[in-house]
Protein backbone atom coordinates (compact mmCIF):
# COMPACT_ATOMS: atom_id res chain seq x y z
CA UNK A 1 0.00 0.00 0.00
CA UNK A 2 1.24 3.44 -1.00
CA UNK A 3 1.97 6.23 1.50
CA UNK A 4 0.48 9.81 1.17
CA UNK A 5 3.21 10.82 3.78
CA UNK A 6 5.84 9.21 2.09
CA UNK A 7 4.86 8.50 -1.72
CA UNK A 8 9.28 7.32 -1.96
CA UNK A 9 10.22 4.82 -0.88
CA UNK A 10 12.66 1.43 -1.46
CA UNK A 11 13.99 -1.27 0.20
CA UNK A 12 17.43 -2.43 0.06
CA UNK A 13 19.06 -6.01 0.33
CA UNK A 14 22.35 -6.07 1.17
CA UNK A 15 25.21 -8.32 2.80
CA UNK A 16 28.31 -7.39 4.81
CA UNK A 17 31.55 -8.68 3.95
CA UNK A 18 30.87 -11.06 6.84
CA UNK A 19 28.21 -12.89 5.05
CA UNK A 20 25.31 -11.35 7.14
CA UNK A 21 22.01 -9.65 5.04
CA UNK A 22 20.85 -6.82 5.99
CA UNK A 23 17.09 -5.01 4.74
CA UNK A 24 16.87 -1.55 4.76
CA UNK A 25 13.67 0.70 4.12
CA UNK A 26 14.08 4.13 2.84
CA UNK A 27 11.13 6.77 2.29
CA UNK A 28 10.85 10.05 2.22
CA UNK A 29 8.13 12.60 1.41
CA UNK A 30 9.66 13.98 -1.69
CA UNK A 31 11.79 13.47 -4.63
CA UNK A 32 14.98 15.91 -3.27
CA UNK A 33 14.46 14.40 0.10
CA UNK A 34 14.34 10.78 -0.96
CA UNK A 35 17.80 11.84 -2.97
CA UNK A 36 19.33 12.93 -0.23
CA UNK A 37 18.99 10.15 1.79
CA UNK A 38 19.67 7.38 -1.08
CA UNK A 39 23.57 9.35 -1.04
CA UNK A 40 23.74 9.37 3.06
CA UNK A 41 22.99 5.47 3.04
CA UNK A 42 25.94 4.97 0.21
CA UNK A 43 28.28 7.26 1.95
CA UNK A 44 27.18 5.57 5.60
CA UNK A 45 26.86 1.57 4.68
CA UNK A 46 28.97 1.54 1.41
CA UNK A 47 27.36 -2.22 1.15
CA UNK A 48 24.27 -1.42 -0.65
CA UNK A 49 26.03 -0.74 -3.91
CA UNK A 50 24.41 2.81 -3.94
CA UNK A 51 26.56 5.78 -5.32
CA UNK A 52 26.36 8.93 -3.47
CA UNK A 53 25.71 12.33 -5.69
CA UNK A 54 26.91 15.86 -4.20
CA UNK A 55 23.95 17.29 -6.21
CA UNK A 56 20.66 16.67 -6.20
CA UNK A 57 18.21 18.31 -9.44
CA UNK A 58 15.81 20.20 -8.76
CA UNK A 59 14.01 20.21 -12.04
CA UNK A 60 12.39 17.61 -13.12
CA UNK A 61 13.95 15.21 -15.67
CA UNK A 62 12.91 16.17 -19.47
CA UNK A 63 11.94 12.64 -21.35
CA UNK A 64 14.50 12.40 -24.01
CA UNK A 65 12.31 13.33 -27.01
CA UNK A 66 11.42 17.14 -25.56
CA UNK A 67 7.44 16.01 -24.80
CA UNK A 68 6.10 16.55 -21.96
CA UNK A 69 2.56 15.87 -21.72
CA UNK A 70 -0.04 13.28 -20.35
CA UNK A 71 0.87 9.91 -20.09
CA UNK A 72 -0.09 7.66 -22.60
CA UNK A 73 -3.49 5.85 -22.16
CA UNK A 74 -3.19 2.50 -21.24
CA UNK A 75 -5.80 0.07 -22.83
CA UNK A 76 -6.43 -3.59 -21.08
CA UNK A 77 -4.83 -6.96 -22.70
CA UNK A 78 -7.85 -9.11 -24.40
CA UNK A 79 -6.85 -12.81 -23.88
CA UNK A 80 -9.95 -14.83 -24.03
CA UNK A 81 -10.00 -15.79 -20.44
CA UNK A 82 -12.77 -13.88 -18.57
CA UNK A 83 -11.63 -13.80 -15.52
CA UNK A 84 -7.94 -12.38 -16.79
CA UNK A 85 -9.71 -9.91 -18.78
CA UNK A 86 -11.31 -8.49 -16.24
CA UNK A 87 -8.28 -8.25 -13.98
CA UNK A 88 -6.28 -6.31 -17.09
CA UNK A 89 -9.67 -3.89 -17.45
CA UNK A 90 -9.47 -2.95 -13.72
CA UNK A 91 -5.92 -2.60 -13.67
CA UNK A 92 -5.64 -0.59 -16.71
CA UNK A 93 -8.85 1.60 -15.34
CA UNK A 94 -6.77 2.30 -12.19
CA UNK A 95 -3.42 2.97 -14.08
CA UNK A 96 -5.56 5.81 -16.15
CA UNK A 97 -7.19 6.95 -13.16
CA UNK A 98 -3.64 7.71 -11.58
CA UNK A 99 -2.15 9.18 -14.52
CA UNK A 100 -5.46 11.74 -14.53
CA UNK A 101 -5.09 12.31 -10.70
CA UNK A 102 -1.02 13.07 -11.41
CA UNK A 103 -1.92 15.24 -14.22
CA UNK A 104 -4.41 17.61 -11.71
CA UNK A 105 -7.21 16.59 -14.49
CA UNK A 106 -9.45 15.39 -11.17
CA UNK A 107 -12.94 15.88 -11.08
CA UNK A 108 -14.06 18.59 -8.27
CA UNK A 109 -16.64 18.05 -5.46
CA UNK A 110 -19.34 20.35 -6.88
CA UNK A 111 -20.05 20.68 -2.98
CA UNK A 112 -17.04 21.43 -1.58
CA UNK A 113 -14.81 22.54 -4.53
CA UNK A 114 -11.45 20.65 -3.66
CA UNK A 115 -10.25 17.50 -6.23
CA UNK A 116 -12.03 14.26 -5.84
CA UNK A 117 -9.74 11.06 -4.61
CA UNK A 118 -9.61 7.76 -7.26
CA UNK A 119 -11.68 4.68 -5.68
CA UNK A 120 -10.14 2.04 -5.74
CA UNK A 121 -13.21 -0.03 -6.48
CA UNK A 122 -12.98 2.48 -9.41
CA UNK A 123 -14.27 5.89 -10.33
CA UNK A 124 -14.02 8.93 -8.18
CA UNK A 125 -15.03 10.32 -4.20
CA UNK A 126 -14.94 12.87 -1.98
CA UNK A 127 -12.79 12.49 1.31
CA UNK A 128 -14.44 15.90 3.20
CA UNK A 129 -16.10 14.98 6.48
CA UNK A 130 -19.13 17.27 7.59
CA UNK A 131 -19.06 18.29 11.48
CA UNK A 132 -21.71 15.51 12.41
CA UNK A 133 -19.03 12.96 11.39
CA UNK A 134 -20.82 11.74 7.86
CA UNK A 135 -18.68 11.80 5.15
CA UNK A 136 -19.82 13.71 1.47
CA UNK A 137 -21.96 11.67 -0.59
CA UNK A 138 -20.75 13.23 -3.99
CA UNK A 139 -19.00 10.16 -6.02
CA UNK A 140 -18.57 9.71 -10.03
CA UNK A 141 -18.82 6.11 -11.35
CA UNK A 142 -16.13 4.74 -13.13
Amino acid sequence: MASNDFPFAMDIKFSSPTGTEYMVHVRAPNIEAFAVRLSEMARTVPETGLTPVEAVPSAPIQPANGNVGPPPVVTAIVTGDPTQDAQYRDAAARINQKAAASNGNTPKCNVHQRPLIPSKYGGWYCPAKSEDGTYCTVKIAA
